[in-house]
């Protein structure tokens, strides 16, 4: 607070994953109230997944707070929440000379280590199909796939 109270900024970007007050790190609501209410801070906060109820809860008691809430990841669960016009997707940011640069020609081992369920190991069979090498844990236990 005495940071915000001497510098004044214009902004605060928020990054949290806990509930206001549960971690040293985090910031109280007492201390969001004060920032946002009394400093009259602008409170941007960055949610890199809103899929997972626990991120839905944070985002949900910080929102009194925030005057922007951008997020990159959404659910049918997040629906209400992201009505509100403090909420802004926003796609993730990738470099498109490595993720959409389909010219390079890429040799990328791939482990699989998980239960070996059917549509798990279907997928597996298409990677071999497409000539990608995998390196498959359950071939060095022996495990067939039920019948």
């Amino acid at each position: 607070m005495t940071k915000c109270v001497l510098d004044k900024p214009d902004l605060i970007v928020l990054v949290i994953y806990r509930l206001p007050g549960t971690a040293t790190n985090v910031p109280s609501f007492e201390t969001l109230d004060k920032i946002s209410n009394q400093l009259h801070i602008y409170i941007l906060a960055i949610w890199g997944d809103l899929q997972s109820s626990c991120q839905l809860e944070i985002a949900a008691a910080v929102s009194p707070y925030t005057n922007l809430n951008i997020y990159t990841a959404s659910s049918q669960a997040a629906k209400g929440l992201m009505q509100s016009d403090r909420f802004l997707y926003s796609w993730v940011p990738k470099d498109e000379r490595i993720f959409k640069n389909y010219e390079i020609k890429r040799d990328i081992p791939i482990v699989y280590l998980g239960s070996p369920k059917p549509e798990r190991m279907a997928l597996s069979k298409t990677f071999e199909a497409e000539v990608v090498h995998i390196s498959n844990i359950l071939s060095t236990i022996n495990y067939t796939e039920p019948t």
